[in-house]
């Protein structure tokens, strides 16, 4: 080592023996790392829940154009598999149901759903950077999930095949009832504290809130009926409804509801269904009293999914899959007024149609999620009257559902 070398060592050996200087720490100590959603200026937003890649996917309802896929889950390493959603934007909150997935997945018209035995967790994300404001454990297999008009209660629906498939003939309800039967959650939804759980049937599934706050209702699907609870009764009393004449249960069930709409008026409602391959209507009484009249259904020849009404509220729009399709059902006659079929490279498996806030009305496709191939979703703009595409936006994996943000 040369003289200039050895000076320069020693120096810094005794600068580091000399007193530390402690200096003030003026940062953040956990800082939010997250990068903000942009949701668009002065645009209404379109979101999904992307169950099989864990993201949630915004598109702007100006120009249809997706404004970005974003990363949601508690757990770095397993698909927490968000199934459906639900926003209050005076709030800034987004609902979500984490709905993990059984090992393998498979398609159809259950795929994997309701295979699970891990429970699920309902979520409060912030809409702005998707970071959590609160969690609350619920049952496994979360089917659907729904925030009251009000926005004071957050219902969680359990499409809980596993409990039907395993069961062992014990009633295995803590109030001696049918120990197959599917909960359903009741939350707080400031909080996300369980209010109640209910469990009138097997593999409950989708719901609908009437607008007065007052009735929920929910298709049972393993069990051919619908559910109606009096959210204004202390107790959240609960009937049961068959949807049919030789109802049963699965894997008997000669129906299969899965996904239900009410009119505005809370007078008329209808189910469709998955095994029946058909829509039935319903009408409801003053006391939440449901009425199916056989005459009153349509075939539309495929497994019915999340439909909802046409522009004057005189037809429903109904996707199907197996076919993949979208029917459009004239409700005066019940009859089919028009279909349209999809190539896979345009809709794979139909999930949800749906009117936004300025009229137009998306479809959302599930797209491939195999255990072996998994390929975005898309976000269709369907003309209802014709049924044609209109724009087509890529989304994440297995989009379920699809909610709205008005424009800010």
């Amino acid at each position: 080592m040369s003289r200039a070398s050895l000076l320069a060592a020693l120096s810094v050996a005794a600068l580091s023996c000399g007193p530390k200087v402690n200096v003030p720490f003026d940062g953040e100590a956990f800082p939010n790392r997250r990068p903000i959603v942009a949701w668009p200026a002065g645009a209404v937003s379109a979101v999904t829940s992307d169950n099989g890649s864990d993201t949630i996917t915004v598109v702007s309802m100006a120009d249809f154009t997706r404004v970005g896929t974003y990363s949601i889950g508690l757990d770095p390493l397993a698909n927490d598999g968000p199934h459906h959603l639900a926003l209050d934007p005076a709030r800034r909150v987004l609902y979500t149901a984490y709905a993990y997935p059984p090992p393998e997945l498979s398609v159809g018209p259950h795929g994997n759903h309701g295979a699970s035995n891990q429970l699920g967790i309902v979520v409060a994300h912030s809409m702005d950077d998707l970071r959590v404001l609160g969690r609350a454990d619920v049952e496994s297999n979360p089917g659907d999930i729904l925030l009251t008009p009000d926005k004071s209660k957050v219902i969680v629906t359990h499409f809980e095949l596993n409990r039907v498939l395993q069961w062992d003939g014990g009633v295995g309800a803590s109030d001696g009832g049918d120990g197959r039967a599917s909960a359903i959650t009741i939350h707080d939804a400031q909080t996300l504290r369980r209010l109640a759980t209910l469990r009138p049937c097997l593999a409950a599934h989708g719901g609908v809130i009437t607008a007065n706050n007052r009735w929920l209702l929910v298709a049972c699907n393993g069990q051919d009926s619908v559910s109606v609870t009096d959210l204004a009764s202390p107790s959240f009393s609960t009937r049961t409804f068959a949807v049919g004449p030789g109802a049963g249960t699965i894997p008997d069930n000669r129906y299969g509801p899965y996904s239900l709409i009410v009119t505005p008026d809370v007078s008329t409602g209808y189910a469709a269904d998955l095994e029946g391959r058909d829509v039935r209507e319903f009408t409801i009484a003053a006391d939440g009293a449901l009425t199916f009249t056989n005459a009153r259904s349509v075939r539309v020849n495929g497994a019915a999914f999340f439909m909802d009404f046409g522009p004057t509220g005189d037809t429903l729009l109904v996707p199907t899959q197996n076919p993949d399709q979208l029917v459009v059902v004239d409700r005066a006659t019940m009859t089919i007024h028009r279909n349209r079929t999809f190539t896979a490279a345009e809709c794979k498996l139909p999930h949800q149609v749906t009117r936004a806030p300025d009229g137009r009305y998306v479809l959302v496709c599930e797209g491939v999620h195999t255990a072996t191939r998994r390929e975005p979703g898309a976000l269709l703009v369907i003309d209802p009257e014709t049924l044609e595409t209109r724009a087509r936006v890529e989304t994440g994996i297995y989009p379920d559902a699809v909610a709205f943000a008005p424009a800010r």
